[in-house]
Formats: structure tokens, C-alpha cells, sequence
């Protein structure tokens, strides 16, 4: 075989080297922007909850907050009924 042959078969191998080597990294991208696109979907769905808890915790305050007022209510009642005994 010629030394341009020789060449040339040494170029072909090296271009098809290059085309996996670019076609391995196109796979790779492929895969970080679905990793990507998969941790933006767990942050909303973090978001969401957190969203949620705040409100819950906002019920969860004002529900405190009116069990205090009616226990007060309840012990003023018990010491008007205890005095009324007396």
C-alpha cells in the first residue's frame, strides 16, 4: 500500500474516532440536561411543599390562637359556676 493510502486510512480512523468521541459527549449533554430538567421538577415540587407548610402553619397559629382565647373563656365560666356553688 501507497504512503498516501496509508494516510489516508489513518485519517478515516481518526475522523471516525472523532465522530464517536463527539457523538459520546452529544449522549452525555443528553443526559445532564435531563438531570437538570429532573432536579428543576424536585425544586418546584420542593417549592410547592414549602408553599403549602407556610400555609399549614399559618391555620395551625390562628387554630392555636383560638384555643387559647375559648380556655380562657372555659376557666372564666369554671370560676363563675364555682362562685355561683358558693
Amino acid at each position: 500500500m501507497s504512503q498516501s493510502g496509508k494516510m489516508l486510512e489513518e485519517i478515516v480512523e481518526s475522523v471516525q474516532k472523532v465522530i464517536e468521541l463527539i457523538s459520546e459527549i452529544s449522549s452525555a449533554s443528553h443526559e445532564q440536561s435531563q438531570g437538570v430538567g429532573d432536579i428543576n421538577a424536585v425544586m418546584a415540587q420542593l417549592d410547592e411543599i414549602t408553599r403549602s407548610n407556610m400555609v399549614m402553619v399559618g391555620d395551625v397559629a390562628v387554630v392555636g390562637q383560638s384555643m387559647c382565647e375559648q380556655a380562657v373563656e372555659l376557666n372564666q365560666a369554671m370560676a363563675f359556676l364555682r362562685f355561683m356553688e358558693q
